[in-house]
């Protein structure tokens, strides 16, 4: 398994997500970004057991 991806509704969800994730210091693997054949925006974060999730 690579990571899990969660689909949210609106750009703003991974922006929430991620100060929130920063304020929880989780650790961030990557992002925020665009992923440029779908120019969507992306945040790779851990989770406790260190999978990699993404929004």
């Amino acid at each position: 398994l690579n990571h899990v991806n969660f689909m949210v509704t609106d750009i703003d969800d991974v922006g929430r997500g991620n100060v929130r994730a920063r304020h929880m210091q989780v650790p961030i693997v990557y992002g925020p970004g665009r992923h440029p054949p779908s120019d969507s925006i992306f945040l790779y974060f851990l989770d406790p057991d260190e999978t990699t999730l993404e929004f």
